[in-house]
């Protein structure tokens, strides 16, 4: 990590001074700016620097009782570098003369300089007492000719008056001044880079911009989001999984604060904005902060110069303000609440999840569902957290104002609505939370009479995203079996994940019976169910071998409505699968808009791992990006959706094969084969072996409902084949090198072989495969299949 990115022209002044002083010159330099900028560290820095000179140095912090004075560090120094000279006793007695003392340490520090240059380094001098800042100022001025060089540092507040009269006196006169500011953008994307270890993504970057180019916050923020688990690396690159400001930053401001005035402990304490009578009762403080660079005045209106600071000292209490419509009470407010007392006691970071959640529907532009929404989440979150960690969640993700009236086109003009908790489950679904969404549906059965074709529907369709199809299509059923519910619109959701799940299992007759049925049902439902509709469509008509009109229904002019970005955050496979049909059908201008729209879902939403895999994907079929395509199966798999890996594994070995390296389509074929072994989708895995098997592979399989669960059975062949390589004698990160897969999903694959198998290390690991495979078996064989 570098800690002094974008101090590289502070550094090149400071060496000059340093070498002026090793030929015998001295001076000083006061560093000044703001809280963070990185001061201390330039200090630091400059101290390893003059002992790389060979100059010595004395260093020091100004202000607290247990501080040493300048004038006692200097007499220390002198112990030291002057043993045995007359008189230095009377330099520590209590009652002496401090004029006598200022000039007699003055004489002494300017003979131990002329037998040995010295760098004196004084941190936070505008903590100094009034007598140390005379003294200061009086030794920098009698030690001018002396090859001593003071560096100093403080920020721009005012101490008492005749210790600030001193040192304005002497950065003024006698003194070289050196501003730390804020970090560019191209230094800040340095830091990051040094403090994740890889190369920032767009949602890192978000995060340093929260931070204003501030080094301190930048750092303090970074590392606490690292130690939360909220930072991943894939191939180099580092992005932040979540919105809300990570536990960690609130010990580091509370120690920062610290060293505040009592009265900016106090202005910070009343929250921002604070009360009138606070700001001018407090005055002097609100000066304080804004020198320091904590607030920023607005006319008469304050607010943190850093809103990660604001959020982090946020108050626990809601906001009586806001935008948000009252709520309207009754059985869903109920259930809605009960439903997100449920989430908490499954997340860590429940606030976190549900800004995430709140912010995602945001983007997609459900405002009414988000009004509806928020009074009831925080009720909930009151109900279920203890007082002092609630803040309000419109806050914590970004949700921003939120419209009290739909917008046009959107559920209210005379559309039935939802309950609160089908939007709740539906965008846990979309930010890749299926645990959290299936705690909230565990809590609506719970609190409602039994589960209806609606809760039936919404967990099948829990279940297809996460590549449980056998399971998704029982649940389905199980909504359709329900008395007087087969007809009616709640059992929309129901049909519609029938319908995929019977296309994923070559059973076509049964996909266009169900989507029949739901066309009939939802001109009576929900303006959504419409657009889940014409995806359900769309994918039928492109198993039918009919690209054009696969496209058309959701983009072009046969489509019902504009398209909803919606679609693309509850489906992150729809932009590729379009992408790929309008490429078929000579759409180009279609497929550039279905790849633009992945793309603004991932960027409104940039913490959830499946949106910015579909943007990957969507963007690797319109360029044929084999690199592209291998980042959205990574993601795919990291957020936990099977199928959707498989799908752009597949594509990824279609731009392989294309370049004419069957060995690469091969391995990534054979990869995407096991993923829809593993989920059941029995048309796509006949498609993939029929690939494969064109390439002079005849894959032997067994399906995941009839492999064993534990031992050498168990594995699947995507373990094997990771399983061959380090046999062979490869590291993680040349497994996956070789098998085109990142570092963090050969170590995935690697901790479920251990399990099955029950070892604890690579020794037994080997023995395990030569007892059970033939010795000849390595990945060299195999990758020339």
């Amino acid at each position: 990590m570098n800690p002094l990115a974008g101090r590289e022209h502070i550094l090149s002044a400071l060496g000059a001074r340093l070498d002026a002083t090793a030929r015998g010159s001295g001076g000083c330099v006061v560093f000044e700016g703001p809280f963070g900028m990185g001061k201390t560290q330039l200090l630091r820095e400059a101290t390893l620097e003059a002992a790389e000179r060979g100059l010595t140095a004395v260093v020091g912090r100004t202000g607290g009782a247990d501080r040493p004075t300048p004038l006692r560090l200097l007499t220390n120094f002198l112990r030291r570098a002057l043993p045995g000279t007359a008189g230095l006793d009377e330099l520590t007695r209590p009652d002496g003369n401090p004029f006598w003392l200022m000039d007699r340490v003055g004489e002494l520090v300017g003979d131990a300089a002329r037998r040995h240059p010295l760098v004196i380094v004084l941190d936070d001098v505008h903590r100094i007492d009034d007598v140390s800042a005379l003294a200061l100022r009086e030794l920098v001025r009698s030690l001018a000719s002396s090859p001593v060089l003071w560096l100093l540092a403080r920020r721009p507040v005012r101490p008492t008056p005749v210790a600030g009269h001193a040192l304005d006196w002497l950065a003024g006169h006698a003194a070289t001044r050196l501003h730390v500011g804020a970090l560019d953008d191209e230094a800040v994307a340095e830091l990051c880079t040094g403090v994740l270890g890889a190369k920032p993504d767009a949602s890192v970057l978000a995060w340093a911009a929260r931070c204003d180019g501030n080094p301190w916050l930048v750092k303090t923020v970074f590392l606490g989001l690292m130690k939360a688990g909220q930072v991943v690396v894939l191939d180099g690159t580092a992005s932040v999984l979540t919105e809300q400001v990570p536990a960690g930053v609130r010990p580091a401001l509370d120690k920062l604060l610290d060293g505040m005035s009592p009265g900016v402990r106090q202005l910070l304490g009343h929250g921002l904005p604070c009360p009138a009578e606070e700001v001018a009762r407090l005055s002097g403080a609100v000066e304080e902060a804004v020198r320091v660079g904590l607030v920023r005045r607005r006319g008469a209106e304050l607010t943190f110069t850093h809103e990660v600071i604001g959020e982090a000292l946020r108050g626990a209490a809601p906001s009586d303000g806001g935008a948000c419509v009252p709520s309207s009470g009754g059985r869903d407010d109920a259930m809605t609440a009960r439903a997100v007392s449920a989430l908490v006691g499954h997340c860590e970071d429940a606030p976190g999840v549900l800004a995430c959640v709140l912010r995602l529907l945001v983007s997609v532009g459900r405002d009414a569902e988000v009004a509806r929404l928020v009074p009831e989440l925080e009720r909930g979150l009151r109900e279920a957290l203890p007082a002092e960690l609630v803040a309000p969640v419109s806050a914590r993700g970004g949700a921003g104002t939120v419209p009290a009236v739909p917008r046009r086109g959107q559920q209210g003009s005379g559309t039935p609505e939802r309950p609160l908790w089908t939007w709740l489950v539906r965008a846990l679904v979309a930010v890749d939370r299926f645990d959290a969404a299936a705690a909230v549906l565990t809590a609506v059965e719970e609190a409602a009479d039994g589960p209806d074709a609606l809760w039936h529907g919404h967990r099948a369709e829990l279940l297809a995203a996460a590549g449980r199809l056998d399971e998704a299509r029982a649940e389905a059923e199980s909504a359709l079996r329900l008395p007087e519910r087969s007809a009616s619109e709640d059992a929309v959701p129901a049909r519609l994940v029938l319908a995929h799940v019977s296309t994923q299992g070559d059973d076509l007759a049964t996909a266009g019976d169900q989507l029949r049925l739901a066309e009939r049902l939802v001109p009576e439902g929900p303006a959504a169910d419409r657009t889940r509709l014409d995806w359900a469509l769309a994918q039928f008509h492109a198993v039918g071998g009919r690209p054009a009109t696969t496209v058309r229904t959701v983009l072009g002019a046969e489509a019902r409505t504009s398209p909803d970005l919606l679609l693309f955050c509850e489906a992150p496979t729809a932009a590729a699968t379009l992408v790929r049909q309008a490429r078929q059908a000579g759409l180009g201008a279609e497929a550039g808009q279905a790849a633009a729209l992945a793309r603004r879902a991932a960027e409104l939403n940039p913490g959830v791992r499946s949106l910015r895999a579909g943007a990957e994907h969507a963007e690797g079929v319109l360029r044929d990006d084999a690199d592209a395509l291998r980042r959205a199966a990574d993601l795919h798999r990291l957020a936990g959706r099977g199928p959707a890996a498989g799908n752009a594994l597949e594509d990824a070995a279609r731009v392989e094969q294309g370049r004419g390296d069957a060995g690469r389509a091969v391995q990534l074929l054979e990869s995407a084969l096991d993923l829809y072994l593993e989920c059941g989708a029995t048309r796509d895995t006949a498609r993939v072996q029929r690939k494969l098997r064109r390439l002079g592979v005849h894959p032997v399989r067994r399906l995941a409902a009839d492999r064993p669960r534990s031992g050498w059975e168990s594995l699947t062949g995507a373990e094997l084949r990771v399983v061959r390589a380090i046999v062979d004698g490869r590291t993680n990160r040349e497994a996956a090198s070789v098998l085109f897969l990142s570092p963090h999903t050969v170590d995935s694959h690697l901790r479920r072989v251990f399990s099955k198998l029950d070892i604890n290390s690579r020794v037994e690991l080997t023995r395990h495969f030569f007892a059970n495979e033939a010795p000849q078996v390595s990945l060299s064989s195999s990758s020339s299949v």
